[in-house]
């Protein structure tokens, strides 16, 4: 565990192999050596600790969730979705059991399913920004656009050097046709991160909707020059 947290993985996965084999009972053990595969990312081997740790103690909430997470980012949402369900059966309290099982409905389209999970994370842990943000960018795909700007509003709140807030949140006020507050939106995002060619391309939109031709054209040229090749048509049309 030492090696581990000073980042010698492949010490620490040695070390832990070592004492499996001499005690092969320790659930411990297992989840340890899963923990370092993972962040090695070697998860289908450390989907397997994690399995062995939980045959050994079936009650270890930490190792359902990560079990889970680990199967999330193998894209098995619905595998992530039982780990995750199981880890707050044990542990009611665990809000990145219920953060982590509603991004994995999301990512299933269970767009409601996600917003109840994302309610419960928030409600035991109510400073934690992403939270606001996923809820809010799955508001916005049900087009619950009020409620989409209220959650991206928190999550700036909470964490104002967040240009994805910024950005997705003058995403929906352009689809509220308040073009004025969503290019203010687009350039806090680009002032955070000024090589973004959707904040500049959001932002031309805004400007072309409110007949800003010469400030839509300088946003166009830039996500041009950020390499996208699909904008040239609207350079040609707001660049004369």
């Amino acid at each position: 565990w030492v090696k581990a947290n000073l980042e010698d993985y492949s010490g620490a996965i040695s070390d832990y192999t070592n004492y499996i084999n001499l005690n092969p009972n320790d659930p411990d053990a297992y989840y340890g050596r899963g923990w370092v595969k993972a962040n090695l990312e070697d998860y289908s081997s450390a989907i397997s600790d994690y399995t062995n740790c939980i045959n050994l103690n079936p009650n270890d909430p930490d190792a359902y969730y990560n079990r889970g997470w680990t199967k999330a980012i193998l894209d098995d949402y619905s595998g992530a979705i039982s780990d995750y369900t199981k880890s707050i059966e044990l542990d009611p309290e665990n809000s990145s059991a219920y953060y982590g099982r509603g991004l994995a409905k999301a990512n299933l389209d269970d767009y409601s399913g996600a917003i109840s999970d994302y309610t419960e994370c928030i409600d035991l842990d109510p400073k934690n920004s992403d939270v606001y943000y996923s809820r809010g960018w799955v508001k916005a795909n049900l087009e619950d656009y009020s409620g989409a700007i209220s959650d991206y509003t928190k999550c700036i709140d909470l964490d104002p050097e967040n240009s994805d807030a910024y950005y997705s949140r003058g995403w929906v006020k352009a689809n509220l046709e308040d073009y004025s507050s969503a290019i203010s939106d687009y350039t806090n995002c680009i002032n955070l991160n000024p090589n973004d060619p959707n904040a500049y391309y959001g932002r031309g939109l805004a400007k072309a909707n409110l007949e800003d031709n010469s400030g839509a054209c300088e946003d166009f040229r830039r996500v041009g020059e950020l390499g996208d090749n699909n904008v040239w048509e609207l350079i040609r049309k707001f660049c004369q």
